[in-house]
């Protein structure tokens, strides 16, 4: 008795075992994150190659059938047709022949029960696998089409990050002329200053957005991912306003007019 209830908790617990990890993959699915539990997918693996192996030896079966069918008659045959005239010869070949038919027949009745063993060892895991498969069946589309838009969305985040690498080396090139014009000059004002640090500042920012998409694309959220796209628009925008306003500030009218409000300020002062 007690070893029967060891034998059913056990089952239950591997059972349970099995149940948590569909819950979990379900879980992960869900979210969006492509993962195959191992355990599963080694499951459904030896699932499949032991569903090959009944088909095998039910054909085996067919065909040692069909022999054991041509003996039984070949046998039958030779007893009607048989007229002994040497029965030591005649028991000899009888008793081949016999032989003959009981090896199929064993042969037959063993692969009759490595089939059984097999299908029941199927039947045993077959009720948390099959839930598990037409889960993952379901989903299968879906993923399918989330992951050619994230092919999509990636693709577009590579061409981003290039033209941002563009800019962004043009800038610098543009920055160290720029600079080398404050050095010599001392034409760049404070908030030409303000503005590139912010430049900068959102560029980390924008960069940062599409190094998450790209990396991590595929074990977001929706959510989280909807987050970091409006997170990335919202840097785009705000860099191609500090751009507009730096190359207004540097424009010559921009400067000329400073220029002038300088003067003003000067002649107020001596006045």
């Amino acid at each position: 008795m007690g070893k029967k209830a060891k034998s059913s908790s056990s089952k239950t617990k591997g059972t349970k075992n099995t149940r948590s990890i569909i819950d979990k993959e379900r879980n992960l699915r869900n979210k969006g994150k492509k993962v195959l539990d191992p355990k599963i997918r080694r499951a459904l693996q030896a699932r499949k190659s032991r569903r090959q192996t009944i088909e095998q030896k039910r054909k085996e079966v067919e065909k040692l059938i069909e022999e054991l069918k041509r003996l039984q008659n070949d046998f039958d045959d030779w007893e009607l047709e048989s007229h002994p005239e040497d029965p030591v010869a005649h028991k000899r070949e009888e008793k081949k022949l016999r032989e003959q038919i009981k090896q199929k027949n064993e042969a037959i009745d063993s692969l009759k029960g490595s089939i059984s063993a097999l299908e029941a060892e199927d039947a045993a895991v077959e009720e948390d696998l099959s839930e598990y498969e037409e889960m993952y069946t379901s989903d299968y589309d879906r993923i399918e089409d989330e992951d050619e838009n994230e092919n999509e969305d990636e693709n577009e985040n590579e061409n981003e990050n290039e033209n941002e690498n563009e800019n962004e080396n043009e800038n610098e090139n543009k920055n160290e002329n720029e600079n080398e014009n404050e050095n010599g000059t001392d034409q760049m004002t404070q908030e030409l200053r303000d503005l590139k640090a912010k430049d900068k500042e959102q560029r980390v920012i924008l960069a940062k957005c599409l190094e998450d998409l790209n990396d991590a694309g595929n074990i977001l959220s929706k959510e989280e991912k909807a987050q970091l796209t409006k997170k990335k628009k919202d840097a785009k925008e705000e860099l191609e306003a500090i751009a507009k306003k730096i190359k207004s500030l540097e424009s010559p009218e921009a400067l000329v007019s400073k220029d002038n409000e300088t003067q003003q300020h000067d002649n107020v002062l001596i006045s």
